[in-house]
Formats: structure tokens, sequence, C-alpha cells
């Protein structure tokens, strides 16, 4: 046990040549039970909640602390039927909501691998990915589900699709 500035006790777990703290090991407990909870609800389920929550997050401007525009109704409904509607086979994302009023839609299988879809309420999806040192950008317009060509670079990217080196 190391004694703290404030007088407090701090435990160190050693693993490996790594000491990790008690709030490191408090994240990574919480990290943990997130990844079960996620198995737990079901990836959909869990990505809904996400969008309800970075819906209420951002129901007003200035919601981030600065400018951002709050969510609208239309982009929200969007982004819940291109959820309910994935393609086949692909993974559930992480949900956000950007300052610009987007919904943001986030595949991270990988440090090196990568795929973002920003959902607009014009219907417009701005995307990007990163596969390593490959990557790829566009924009593509859709509706109620994500555009072919979005879920082919998608596959691609992120790896989830068995023809990809």
């Amino acid at each position: 046990m190391n004694g703290s500035e404030d007088g407090a006790a701090s435990v160190w777990i050693h693993v490996g040549d790594v000491a990790i703290g008690d709030s490191a090991q408090a994240l990574r407990q919480c990290l943990e039970q997130l990844q079960e909870s996620r198995s737990i609800l079901g990836g959909l389920a869990f990505s809904l909640a996400e969008l309800d929550q970075a819906a209420n997050e951002a129901r007003s401007d200035g919601w981030d602390g600065y400018q951002g525009v709050a969510l609208d109704c239309d982009t929200w409904a969007r982004a819940r039927r291109i959820l309910i509607d994935l393609a086949p086979g692909l993974p559930t994302p992480s949900v956000e909501a950007d300052p610009r009023s987007n919904v943001l839609l986030s595949w991270r299988p990988a440090p090196d691998r990568g795929f973002v879809v920003a959902i607009r309420d014009s219907g417009r999806m701005t995307f990007g990915g990163r596969r390593g040192s490959s990557g790829i950008h566009g924009h593509e317009v859709g509706h109620d589900q994500l555009p072919a060509p979005i879920v082919h670079e998608l596959r691609r990217m992120i790896g989830s699709d068995p023809r990809t080196p």
C-alpha cells in the first residue's frame, strides 16, 4: 500500500510488468461490466439505449457546454430506424450525438480499425473508416437504412466481411 498526498491509502496491483492502481482497476471492472451488460441486453437494445441517452443529453442548444445544436427529432427517428434495420451480420455500433445535430454510429473493433457514420436530418450520411494505414470517407443519401455502399465499406473497414483480407 502506498500513501497519497491526501493521506488516503492506495492499493496497487501488479500484472506482469504493469502496476494498476485502484482507479485503473475500478475502470477496468466497469468496462468489463459494460461489455457484459451489452451481451446480456443484446447489441441492438444497448445501441437503442445509447441513442435515447444521446437524444436526452442533446435536447437543447448548447447541450455540450459550447454551441452544440440540439438533436432534431427527425434525425433521432431516422437513426432509430437505421439501427433496427441494420444489415444482417453487422455488429451493433456505439451511438452518440455530435454538436452539429448529427447522430454518430461508431464501430471500433480494434485500435487500428474503425468506421463512423454521421446521420443528418436531411437524410445525407457522411462516413469515414480506417483499417491500418488504409482509409476512406464520403457521403451517401439514405433514409431508413444504411445505403449499400456504406455497408460495403463498413464491412471492409471493420473486417466483418470474411472475403476481406
